[in-house]
């Protein structure tokens, strides 16, 4: 017979058996590698799943494996010993008595365990022949019983222990400890925190950015819920979710152990339930979603809020609505600014069912006119004014992300002199416009961009204008139509106010107002966005002929675009001004309240004008040109002898006609001096349009041949000054 081996030396001139059959070691290289990559994949069907697993985990894949096979009945039970399970004989012992044939009894079990000597083997051999049985990783599965006090306790097998989530705590059971003696020694359960759900899968509509639901009660017995990302689960230490359990009330332990053990169980914590999850606040469908409350919706799957990091929104409510209307809504009662503010709230959610771009509104007006306490009154509306009223102090990164955080709501911003007058304008245009700038991430791929649709309300002792003024800007009419200005005085000598309520000032009606928001506030926002949700479709098709009959009857003929688009923003705080006093949500009379608004917008128009704001600023411009240089670098056409003034840098001449001054301005200056920064043939438009410029007597031409001192026949343009005033 040959030798299955040959055996080589380090002499490879010395033969031990020259009739030894050589060794095919390609083949049992191959051997190896089956065996390892079998291996291999036997573990990796277990994925998160660290060993030692538990005796569930062993006993499903035994349950594919026949326990007739003595030898694989020898192996698998050396496999066994080796893990020192504490449970590990009552798993052989187990699975041994399914055999058809060859079990004598647990006596016979126990004599054979006793012999085995373990080796290299181990349980990874168990999951391997059964996954080459077609076994399968389980799922995560959790079990329930009812101790005899009558507690519920739900459990949960994980690495040979088990979490449990009593009434009150999670605890993790840990598995028995095997001495070397050979005794088993129990281990005192791990305490992970105060009881803590995990009650749903979360993702979004395309079926990714996966979380997970929890929900928990604090201290004080409020119930807290978070749709927490996935992907924070994947966070080197799991800090940043235990700091928004902690923060919102659920005990942890400082066991580091612990720690780690609390971001498993939420991760592998098995649940059948599946919600939608959104990534901004505000109307998703029928749905109005809040940081802390989804309202209504008859969607199919609940929909939750989930972002890649907490959010805190001001929404704490206190009192009740007949506490909020009989202090801070009597007090705003026949006062335009505060009505007014108050409209603006309400009509914050109305963005998107009307059909109306996203802007803002600014009081301004002197310090301590009661501007800021209009403010609080507003921010009042959804929840407590000290969170609720920002600063304008603030970087661009950090105003887009607070305009997402109110995505379909609203916004208040104080003091407008904080932000950098050369920011002010790109800030306006940011808040209103409702979209991120774009930035590219670490691949230089686009990062996405936030988008959003607020009504903000903002306050100043100086407008957007003056504050651009400071560093020699003006702002473009379309910031000026993002952001529009309503002087804070209400005209009545009290400043912002219009009457007192029997209090002795204005200040003391400012400071009454502070109280009531501080002390009452939340309740009706969140009554009036379940109103609004549940009237939903009928607001849709009503609002917009509100907004179009407020801009029949109260803006002027002839006016130009930006009024009118201007005025739908009006008409829309307007429409919910009369909404809320109408159905009850403040005592106001509802045709007292629409005048407050039309008030605010008269005023506004008062200064802002019914033309076109550029036309505006282009005649501004040109009129401070001649304010400033009309004496010094215009010389008369008829100079007397005694006369003999130098003009430095002339720019034309004047002349009398008909008893009115007429500018002579050279076609250079006009186009590189009085209309620096401006389209040159839009502002000869405008100055043509508006009588300012005299064509020529064919009345074809904008300039005029003229005789010019010194210069002879020469092209000008005709500035006339009768219609300046």
């Amino acid at each position: 017979n040959k030798n299955k081996f040959m055996f080589i030396p380090h002499d490879p001139e010395t033969v031990i058996n020259p009739h030894a059959e050589e060794l095919d070691v390609a083949k049992w290289g191959d051997s190896n590698k089956a065996d390892a990559e079998t291996d291999q994949d036997a573990w990796k069907a277990f994925g998160d799943m660290p060993p030692p697993v538990s005796a569930e985990d062993i006993l499903s894949a035994l349950k594919v494996l026949d326990p007739s096979d003595r030898e694989k009945w020898i192996k698998y039970g050396m496999a066994l010993k080796k893990s020192n399970l504490p449970d590990a004989f009552e798993i052989w012992h187990a699975w041994s008595s399914r055999a058809g044939q060859g079990y004598q009894g647990e006596a016979d079990c126990r004599k054979t365990w006793d012999g085995l000597k373990p080796n290299s083997i181990t349980i990874k051999s168990i999951f391997a022949d059964a996954i080459g049985r077609g076994w399968s990783k389980p799922r995560w599965k959790k079990t329930t019983e009812k101790t005899d006090s009558g507690e519920t306790i739900e459990k949960m097998s994980y690495a040979g222990g088990r979490f449990e989530v009593r009434p009150k705590v999670v605890y993790f059971c840990p598995p028995h400890k095997t001495l070397k003696n050979g005794d088993i020694e129990p281990q005192e359960p791990l305490w992970l925190c105060s009881r803590l759900k995990v009650r749903a899968y979360c993702r979004n509509v395309n079926s990714e950015s996966w979380g997970r639901f929890l929900s928990w009660k604090d201290p004080d017995k409020q119930l807290h819920e978070w749709a927490c990302p996935a992907s924070l689960l994947e966070s080197v230490d799991g800090s940043e979710i235990r700091r928004e359990l902690a923060e919102k009330g659920l005990l942890i332990s400082s066991n580091r152990k612990a720690r780690e053990l609390l971001m498993v169980y939420i991760k592998l914590w098995p649940v059948d339930v599946r919600v939608r999850s959104v990534e901004k606040l505000g109307w998703h469908g029928g749905t109005f979603v809040t940081s802390d409350q989804a309202i209504g919706g008859d969607d199919d799957e609940p929909i939750m809020l989930q972002l890649d990091s907490p959010i805190h929104q001001a929404n704490h409510q206190t009192g009740s609505l007949e506490d909020w209307k009989n202090s801070l809504g009597c007090l705003a009662q026949g006062n335009s600014r505060a009505q007014f503010a108050i409209a603006c709230a309400a009509a914050a959610p109305l963005l998107e069912l009307a059909g109306v771009e996203g802007g803002g509104f600014h009081l301004r007006g002197p310090s301590s006119s009661g501007k800021t306490s209009l403010l609080v009154a507003a921010a009042s509306f959804y929840g407590l004014p000290d969170e609720a009223v920002r600063g304008w102090r603030s970087t661009s990164n950090a105003l887009e992300g607070l305009a997402a955080l109110h995505n379909d709501g609203f916004l208040t911003l104080d003091e407008i002199s904080e932000i950098a007058p050369e920011h002010a304008g790109e800030a306006a245009f940011l808040l209103a416009n409702g979209k991120q700038k774009a930035r590219a991430n670490r691949t230089g791929s686009a990062r996405r961009v936030l988008t959003w649709k607020l009504l903000f309300l903002s306050t100043g002792e100086e407008s957007l204008s003056n504050l651009m003024a400071r560093v020699r800007r003006k702002p473009t009419p379309g910031q000026e139509l993002r952001l529009l200005d309503i002087p804070a005085d209400a005209g009545a000598g009290l400043g912002a106010f219009d009457q007192l309520h029997d209090l002795q000032s204005g200040a003391a009606l400012s400071l009454a107002l502070k109280d009531c928001a501080a002390k009452y506030h939340g309740t009706v926002g969140r009554l009036w966005l379940r109103w609004v949700v549940k009237n939903r479709e009928a607001l849709a098709d009503q609002l917009p002929e509100k907004i179009q009959k407020f801009i029949f009857d109260h803006v002027p003929e002839e006016s130009s675009g930006q009024v009118t688009r201007a005025a739908r923003r009006f008409g829309l705080v307007a429409a919910a001004g009369a909404l809320i006093a109408h159905e009850g949500f403040c005592d106001w009379d509802k045709e007292e309240t629409e005048l407050s608004i039309v008030k605010c917008f008269q005023d506004w128009l008062r200064e802002f004008g019914s033309g076109p704001k550029e036309d505006q600023n282009i005649l501004k411009q040109v009129r401070l040109f001649f304010e400033k240089h009309g004496g010094s670098r215009f010389e008369p056409m008829e100079r007397s002898e005694e006369d003999n003034r130098v003009f430095h840098n002339r720019a034309g001449f004047w002349r009398n006609e008909e008893n009115e001054k007429e500018y002579l301005v050279l076609p250079e200056v006009f186009r590189e001096e009085i209309c620096a920064g401006l389209d040159y043939k839009n502002a000869i438009k405008v100055l043509v349009d508006h009588q300012w410029i005299e064509k020529d007597n064919d009345g074809k031409h904008t300039q005029q041949n003229i005789r010019l001192p010194g210069l002879g026949q020469n092209r000008c343009y005709v500035f006339s000054t009768k219609g300046w005033d």
